[in-house]
């Protein structure tokens, strides 16, 4: 561009809108060479000055027509010829669109002469600390109740925040392309990511809750999240950047009841021992709570999914939580909770607790567990580790979660479980053999299958059957060995014949002539 010369060769110095006007054109000029396809749009109708794509194919030459995709950003335009200037004014009801544009939102600052030549390019992309900066703004006036966002302005350091370029057409395309880095798709997840979660990091519901103190522990109890805040008047605030604006959604119209959660200063490990040293801790890893001392009690909590422990003036309380309350666990979930409580139900079990200082203490548990099922608590125990442990056996995996009251309804798997891994199991199978049979002792082969907890399995047992009475024909089972177990078989008769085969039984029991009493 030529310097323009007015009358006796003075430099011309252009008016701010000629300024603009120099600006747009220069913008248009170098976008063109650049191969930059730049559609204007009215100034401050829609938040931008133009619409930018490339001009020229990036899309691999492999790719197909279909999964082609080109970048495209917005771009608002400033062009300021002042000396000393760092930054430039945008109005904050331009911004309001302009950055929260699903796409890249960019600010191109250029940089002239009084006259209108150019000198240099800054460009701003409005993401990142940019775009909380207008975000932090448009929060700010609608807390004030100042909608005439025309008045507001942004102000924009284009020399510290910007990256510079030539007023070059190759200079204008490298740096609109540079600031949309490598992936452009990503730049867009990454950008509607932030639009919504940019000034929530601390929160993003604040409620103010009035209710009504009725006993000495109420305080502490719902500080530590074991008691309901029964609220009388609820008001709820959308909190970005701290600022608060009544929530105006339906999410709480119904809310009566509300739980503090309390916040954690720790994971403790807790381990529930039985009064025999040889049988296995159940261990948990906790998080500690602690209430505020002019709460009173109790001061803190160990809370688990499964249990908590209550620590209060009178010393410590165990409670379990929705064991029984159709509440699902997986098998590894149960096997451990049932064996923890096995441990504890009798009243002679012990609570060793280890604070993160490694530092270990006792505390026996000299009450008996109350609750519904206390006394099949080491029977369930017993049970579901032995299904685990045939699971293991058998090759296969448990993962499906399941309730104790599934648990109980699982005959199959329970007697799969006593005959085969009690060795005094409460059941038996009872044959009567019909004819010229001499020995009063018999070994049989007994195959069958069951599921439960989301694995299925086959198995073959030897039978050892004893006469019950001599010259009678009823023969009764007096012990079980496993002989096969694995994941379930296609055919299940096939595979019980030909088990016997390979072990030499020539007696086998089918499952289907057998009858559950």
């Amino acid at each position: 561009m030529n310097k323009a010369l007015g009358p006796e060769g003075q430099t011309l110095k252009l008016t701010s809108e000629q300024l603009g006007d120099a600006g747009e054109d220069l913008f248009r000029s170098l976008a063109t060479l650049g191969q930059l396809i730049a559609n204007p749009s009215d100034r401050d109708k829609k938040g931008w000055d133009f619409f930018v794509q490339p001009n020229r194919p990036t899309a691999q030459a492999c790719e197909s027509l279909d999964q082609r995709s080109e970048w495209s950003c917005h771009v608002q335009l400033k062009t300021t010829a002042e000396r000393k200037a760092k930054s430039v004014q945008v109005k904050l009801s331009t911004l309001e669109s302009f950055a929260k544009l699903p796409g890249p939102s960019l600010l191109i600052v250029f940089r002239t002469h009084p006259d209108g030549r150019p000198k240099r390019g800054y460009i701003i992309p409005i993401i990142g600390e940019q775009l909380r900066r207008v975000l932090l703004r448009l929060r700010r006036a609608q807390a004030k109740g100042d909608y005439d966002l025309a008045k507001e302005t942004l102000s924009f350091d284009y020399k510290s925040k910007g990256q510079a370029f030539e007023l070059t057409p190759n200079g204008l395309r490298e740096a609109v392309e540079t600031s949309l880095g490598g992936d452009y798709g990503e730049y867009v997840v990454e950008k509607q990511r932030q639009l919504r979660e940019l000034g929530y990091e601390e929160a993003e519901l604040v409620g103010q809750v009035a209710f009504r103190v009725e006993r000495e522990d109420q305080l502490a109890r719902m500080w530590l999240g074991l008691d309901p805040i029964k609220t009388s008047g609820i008001r709820v605030f959308d909190a970005r950047f701290g600022i608060l604006i009544p929530y105006c959604g339906s999410l709480f119209s119904d809310l009566e009841d509300v739980y503090v959660t309390p916040p954690s200063v720790g994971v403790w490990r807790v381990a529930m021992k039985g009064t025999n040293a040889l049988e296995e801790a159940a261990v948990f890893d906790v998080e500690l709570h602690v209430a505020p001392p002019t709460l009173g009690a109790p001061h803190s909590l160990l809370k688990h999914d499964d249990f908590t422990i209550i620590f209060d003036d009178e010393g410590l309380k165990f409670e379990t939580q929705n064991v029984y309350a159709g509440s699902k666990r997986t098998l590894d979930g149960w096997c451990r909770l049932m064996r923890g409580l096995a441990h504890l139900a009798g009243g002679r079990g012990t609570l060793s607790i280890m604070p993160g200082s490694g530092e270990v203490h006792q505390f026996p548990v000299t009450d008996r567990l109350s609750g519904p099922d206390v006394d099949d608590l080491p029977k369930l125990r017993d049970f579901l580790e032995g299904w685990q442990k045939l699971v293991g056996l058998a090759g296969t995996t448990a993962s499906a979660p399941f309730t104790i009251d599934e648990a109980k309804a699982s005959l199959d798997a329970q007697m799969a479980v006593g005959l085969l891994l009690d060795p005094n199991p409460p059941g038996y199978l009872e044959f009567d053999i019909e004819g010229q049979e001499e020995q009063d002792q018999l070994t049989t082969l007994y195959f069958n299958g069951c599921a439960f907890a989301g694995a299925e399995i086959s198995f073959c047992a030897r039978v050892f059957l004893k006469r019950m009475v001599a010259g009678g024909s009823t023969f009764r089972s007096r012990g079980f060995e496993l002989v096969d177990i694995r994941p379930k078989v296609g055919d299940l008769k096939e595979y019980g014949r030909d088990r016997a085969e390979a072990e030499g039984i020539t007696i086998v029991l089918d499952p289907e002539f057998i009858e559950r009493v």
